[in-house]
Order: C-alpha cells, then sequence, then structure tokens
C-alpha cells in the first residue's frame, strides 16, 4: 500500500490540512519528525481511522478525535487515498458528531459515515460503497490485514512495536505470513509489467 493524500478536517489538533505523500515518492523512506504534541500520532491515527474506523493505538475512538477548536458548524472528517496494486482508493470518515442544526436552533448528533471510491490506473471510478460492513470487509480483503495486525505490521505507532514483540509466536507468525504474502504478490506483479514483451 502506497499513501497518495491524507486531508484532515477538525480532526485532533488539525484543522484543515492536507499531506501530499507523492511529494516524498522519490525518497522511498521519509521520516515524520517534531515536538511531543505536533500531531504525529494523529496523522498515523488519521489513516487507521479512514482505513479501519479505529486509532492506531486504539485508545480513542473517532468521536474523541474531533478538534477542541472546531466550531459547532463545522464536521470532522478524515479522507485518504492511497494505491495498491495499480489501483487506486479513496476513504473519507466522519466519526459520529454532534453539529449545529443547518435550520432552526441547538444541535443534531449525527452518526458515523464511510465511502470508498475505487478507481483505476487512469483513476477513471470503479466502484462505490456506503455501508460500514461492506467498507471494513472490503479493506480486510484488500489489505488482507484486520486493523490490529494493520497496527502491528505496517504502522507500530511510537511506544507499540513492544506489543509485536510480546506477542505469542503464533501472532507473529500469523502476521509474517500475511505480510510477505502480500509482499510477494506485488513483486510478482511488479515483474510482470517489466517484462520487455
Amino acid at each position: 500500500m502506497q499513501p497518495r493524500t491524507l486531508v484532515l478536517q477538525n480532526f485532533g489538533p488539525f484543522i484543515d490540512e492536507t499531506i501530499d505523500f507523492r511529494t516524498f515518492e522519490d525518497g522511498g523512506l521519509f521520516l515524520i519528525s517534531g515536538k511531543t504534541g505536533a500531531g504525529k500520532t494523529t496523522i498515523f491515527d488519521s489513516m487507521t481511522y479512514a482505513l479501519f474506523g479505529e486509532t492506531s493505538g486504539q485508545q480513542r475512538s473517532g468521536k474523541e478525535m474531533r478538534s477542541l477548536f472546531a466550531s459547532p458548524e463545522e464536521m470532522t472528517k478524515v479522507t485518504f487515498t492511497f494505491e495498491y496494486q495499480g489501483y487506486f482508493y479513496e476513504v473519507e470518515r466522519t466519526p459520529e458528531q454532534t453539529l449545529k442544526k443547518k435550520r432552526g436552533e441547538g444541535t443534531t448528533n449525527q452518526a458515523s459515515k464511510v465511502v470508498l471510491t475505487s478507481f483505476d490506473a487512469a483513476m477513471k471510478e470503479q466502484r462505490q460503497l456506503t455501508k460500514r460492513t461492506e467498507v471494513d470487509a472490503f479493506i480486510k480483503d484488500l489489505l488482507q490485514l484486520d486493523a490490529k495486525q494493520f497496527f502491528q505490521v505496517m504502522l507500530l505507532p511510537q511506544g507499540e512495536f513492544r506489543n509485536f514483540l510480546i506477542a505469542s509466536s503464533g501472532e507473529k507468525e500469523k502476521l509474517l505470513r500475511n505480510l510477505f504474502v502480500n509482499i510477494r504478490v506485488q513483486i510478482t506483479k511488479s515483474e510482470v509489467f517489466k517484462l520487455p514483451f
């Protein structure tokens, strides 16, 4: 999976931020750094929330990630675009939140929502899912990882590496087997595309 863009609206300390990961493509590897409280973990939280509806440390719900700086009219939303095996996917999630009514006085509770749109290599829309159960099943099937495995293998958020180290041998074997199967599939597909004929 290759992240492309991440848009955070009233999520954690971020009011309206866009991270364009394509800027770092040539480097292959990049570092997210900053002072304590700068929002580094929130970047990972927003990615995992978009994909799985959970934060990376599993210590805060999406509802708890609403920015304290957001006005009652402004919605909290995360949009994550990534590429996987030649296709592009955009996941947009809004957590449960209380917003000012559009008409009249008072507030209204808005349920969480999710929209997943898939595109081909030419960015032509292929499919759109709007039911949480369908989106969650699609992401799990696509990445061959559930939320817990994704946290342990793909992200290892700060302070969580120890959880992978102390996982049982069976859990580690399952995680690594899934990881290396995915890597093998990607390498095989890459080699097919590089054939000279």
